[in-house]
């Protein structure tokens, strides 16, 4: 009587492993393939954000948000709680209600598709709010805010957009990145280095200093989120 073997060939096992081998592989390039897929469509509205400030910008002569005679333009824009609709007109994104007119603006203008009301619902002049009074991002949780880029990049900036996670009763500027996505963003659009350039990342506000870039380098081995992104707006 033949005895039969069922146990597999050395053969027979390296097939086995060569294949788990091929679908771990293409998982990870998949993975890796929807991450960046996601971090272009940052880089596109970064993009569109500024060439929609500058349509605007060559229309009415001001920043949207910091327009000095919105409500002549819009009736539909009138003073709401603490957000007059007109901004001051001195060229910069003021923060507590220019940050959501700017939005706001840029809508009424038609520019850019959506309906942002230039104010939020608690009445707090600062309080941003993904989908409902700023846009949202790609990235769950995720905002977009317009003001001056100022707060620990080293040097003011008249206007720029922000990108990161609500923070609540302010802006959005908690952290939405690994190390490395934001280096990611600067290389498509900038330099690479984190505090210099018109695109600059830090730590979020829930974060600590330096977890995000210290000595003018990304921490791109840290494998926890820890980065909100600025980019300076060009104005042309």
């Amino acid at each position: 009587m033949t005895k039969i073997n069922n146990a597999f060939s050395l053969v027979e096992m390296s097939v086995v492993l060569i294949i788990i081998g091929i679908l771990v592989a293409s998982a990870t390039a998949a993975g890796k393939m929807i991450a960046n897929s996601k971090l272009r469509k940052v880089v596109q509205k970064f993009e569109q954000y500024n060439a929609a400030t500058n349509s605007f910008y060559g229309v009415y002569g001001k920043l949207p948000g910091d327009l000095d005679i919105a409500s002549k333009y819009w009736t539909s824009c009138v003073t709401v709680g603490s957000n007059p609709c007109d901004g001051d007109g001195d060229n910069v994104l003021d923060r507590g209600y220019e940050d959501l007119r700017f939005w706001h603006h840029l809508t009424l203008s038609k520019i850019l598709p959506g309906n942002y009301p230039g104010s939020n619902a608690s009445g707090d002049a600062d309080e941003n709010r993904a989908g409902e009074n700023v846009p949202a991002s790609i990235f769950q949780g995720g905002c977009y805010t317009a003001r001056s880029v100022a707060e620990g990049f080293g040097k003011a900036y008249n206007a720029g957009i922000l990108i990161g996670k609500e923070q609540s009763g302010s802006i959005c500027k908690n952290a939405i990145f690994l190390a490395k996505e934001a280096e990611f963003i600067d290389f498509k659009l900038d330099n690479g280095i984190p505090n210099t350039g018109k695109i600059m990342s830090r730590h979020g506000y829930d974060m600590t200093s330096g977890e995000c870039a210290s000595s003018g380098a990304y921490n791109t081995t840290e494998t926890e989120v820890k980065c909100y992104t600025a980019y300076v707006l060009e104005i042309n």
